[in-house]
């Protein structure tokens, strides 16, 4: 069993050093993760059985052997993510290097969630899945998994859904859709799974410790400690959304007034500013178009936005005290010198316990990928990572 477990290491580091590098030698790969030359050859020759690495011969030589190159190939092996939004469903397929190869929306009407339609709303996601699979030629012995990001609570090792307010889900158990692909499925908190993308292939590569801020419809967190993911002894580490900043506050989609959520989610933005004007926007993109265009009202929409995800941010900062934000999802269009930098003057402000070098603020490099590039992520826990999915 330990050989077995020291084989398995062995495989993922040369796996992970092959992602990280174009083509390298069997000597370099040697060098670069300290095994033996002939461990390297025997995992490299099991690989290439599997069909995961080729290998090339270089054309030019000084003389002498000609040295042989290993490359990955990434089109090797597939993932699927698929991430749940109020209105939308988005389905991607991702390669060995998590480059997305197909990329599809699904509108869904929000009434499909309320009335609890999900069975037809999985419906239409299991065919765009097979089309995906037929439309590009794919063996499904190559598809690695397939995962899924919700906006709420979930049980990942039970395959339940505790609560999806955005989604009117409330402890729906998705096992039952296991069934529909030969492949593994998974489930996961799309916060968490931002923050796990962002880890893996953002800017938080070389950071082990950190809080991920995903905002979209809704807001989400994410907690990185020591480069694994941290979800709290039942799962709900994270929920600073719903920590109460403003007591008989906004009425917030829990049911609760006060949330943090009911104050920094995109909707809450968009109807501060249409309160305020007679030109209506429906979406995050003419809000930013207005800042371009130095709309007073947006940016007095804007100014009070960032007043309470600043409220919020020194909570979190007091609380945890990360070595990094990552501010990500949707709202991260906006941009830094519209998010970032007025945070990083608002958080100190007559405040005696925060300092501004204290305050490392990041803005997501994935973006409105992040989820969803999680959920694909997921499958590959077994096959490529090293570090456990969580702590």
């Amino acid at each position: 069993m330990y050989q077995k477990q020291i084989r398995n290491y062995n495989r993922k580091i040369t796996l992970n050093t092959l992602i990280k590098n174009e083509k390298l030698t069997k000597k370099q790969i040697s060098d670069k993760i300290g095994l033996s030359l002939q461990t390297v050859n025997g995992i490299i020759n099991d690989l290439a059985l599997e069909k995961v690495i080729s290998e090339e011969e270089l054309a030019d030589s000084t003389g002498g052997r000609r040295p042989v190159y290993v490359n990955l190939i990434d089109s090797s092996r597939f993932t699927f993510g698929v991430d749940f939004h109020s209105n939308y469903v988005r389905i991607i397929l991702a390669n060995l290097k998590s480059k997305i190869i197909k990329d599809i929306i699904i509108k869904v009407p929000q009434s499909d969630y309320k009335k609890g339609h999900f069975d037809k709303i999985m419906g239409r996601v299991y065919s765009s899945v097979e089309k995906i699979i037929s439309e590009q030629n794919i063996s499904e012995d190559k598809i690695l998994g397939i995962g899924y990001s919700f906006p709420g609570i979930v049980d990942e090792k039970r395959k339940l859904l505790i609560y999806c307010p955005n989604l009117f889900i409330k402890n729906l158990d998705f096992s039952k859709y296991e069934r529909m692909f030969s492949f593994p499925c998974y489930i996961g908190n799309d916060a968490n799974l931002a923050a796990f993308a962002e880890s893996k292939l953002g800017v938080a590569k070389s950071k082990r410790n950190m809080v991920y801020v995903y905002i979209v419809e809704g807001v989400g967190f994410g907690i990185i400690i020591r480069g694994k993911l941290y979800k709290g002894h039942n799962e709900r580490a994270g929920e600073f959304g719903h920590i109460i900043i403003e007591k008989d506050g906004k009425k917030c989609i829990c049911g609760k007034r006060g949330c943090w959520n009911a104050y920094i989610s995109i909707d809450t933005l968009i109807s501060d500013y249409n309160r305020s004007s007679n030109h209506k926007i429906k979406s995050l993109e003419e809000f930013i178009e207005l800042l371009k265009l130095k709309d007073n009202k947006a940016k007095k929409a804007l100014e009070k936005y960032l007043d309470y995800m600043s409220i919020g941010l020194i909570n979190l900062i007091m609380t945890i005290d990360p070595y990094y934000i990552i501010i990500g999802g949707k709202i991260s269009k906006i941009g830094s010198s519209y998010l970032i930098k007025p945070l990083e003057k608002k958080i100190p402000e007559d405040n005696l316990f925060i300092k501004k070098k204290d305050i490392n603020l990041l803005l997501s490099k994935l973006r409105e990928d992040g989820s969803v590039l999680g959920a694909s992520l997921i499958s590959l826990k077994d096959f490529l990572y090293i570090d456990n999915y969580i702590s």
